[in-house]
């Protein structure tokens, strides 16, 4: 399925894009051969896969370019991305998806509670005025602290 999702995503979206949709296809194209002729436990590291979109479109990414341009957009569009300390992967099994999750949990719940404990502190301090999960800017924030019941 998540093969399926990757080469639907090259297929559909055009190969003379900007800068940014050939990094996409890139990285995607770089984790179908990895999946194909690689032992489908091992991610790509994220500098080599730097160094091979760099060297494929002859222009550097970033790590926070690569992981907002490339993987979340991917991820935005629907695409099943894994990911951990060791790098990415498509994900190959239901055992992948759930190391991604459990590597997601370790980050997204902790940092939930720290939006909520320092919302919390402004909150206090200045005997509510300043309350910024409030603002619609952080509408779905809000919606996590309150999922997660977080400083309760």
């Amino acid at each position: 399925y998540c093969t399926h999702l990757a080469r639907s995503y090259i297929e559909s979206h055009s190969t003379d894009g900007d800068l940014e949709d050939l990094a996409r296809a890139e990285f995607l194209n770089i984790l179908l051969s990895h999946q194909a002729w690689s032992d489908e436990s091992e991610f790509i590291a994220t500098k080599v896969l730097l160094t091979e979109i760099g060297r494929r479109l002859s222009e550097k990414f970033s790590e926070h370019k690569f992981r907002s341009s490339v993987v979340a957009k991917l991820r935005d569009s629907n695409v099943i991305i894994a990911s951990s300390s060791r790098g990415y992967k498509l994900p190959s099994s239901l055992a992948d998806i759930r190391e991604f999750a459990s590597f997601a949990n370790t980050i997204i719940p902790p940092m939930v509670s720290r939006i909520e404990k320092a919302n919390r502190g402004l909150r206090d301090a200045t005997m509510g005025a300043a309350d910024f999960l409030n603002e619609d800017e952080f509408r779905q924030l809000k919606k996590l602290v309150d999922a997660l019941e977080v400083g309760t």
